[in-house]
């Protein structure tokens, strides 16, 4: 598991994540695209400034290698863990909120990760 940082001028925001792709994917959740994400081991840069993009969307595929569609089915689990452990400096942020109802909905659906 590795820690990542988003960040904007107002707001933090903390998660864990099992792979950068996973991080990338939930960072452009929590984020809307537009925040900066460092995985905090090694300072590694991952590209969740998607929002600028008209196409984001191909934007964020390329990175994952596949389409988000199939990304999401394949990590489906590894996401409502990642989306679980989202922080705030803001808690009652509606990213923050919309991370942690996704974990939620994920675990009375599915069960615990």
């Amino acid at each position: 598991m590795y820690s990542y940082r988003l960040w904007s001028d107002d707001e933090q925001i903390t998660f864990e994540a099992e792979s950068d792709k996973v991080a990338l994917f939930c960072a452009v959740l929590s984020g809307e695209g537009n925040m900066e994400c460092r995985r905090i081991e090694g300072n590694i840069i991952i590209p969740a400034r998607v929002g600028a993009y008209t196409d984001n969307k191909r934007v964020v595929e390329e990175y994952l290698g596949m389409e988000v569609e199939e990304f999401v089915n394949d990590h489906l689990s590894q996401i409502a863990k990642c989306m679980g452990t989202v922080n705030s400096n803001n808690e009652t942020s509606s990213d923050v909120r919309i991370a942690r109802k996704f974990a939620h909905d994920y675990e009375e659906e599915f069960g615990k990760n």
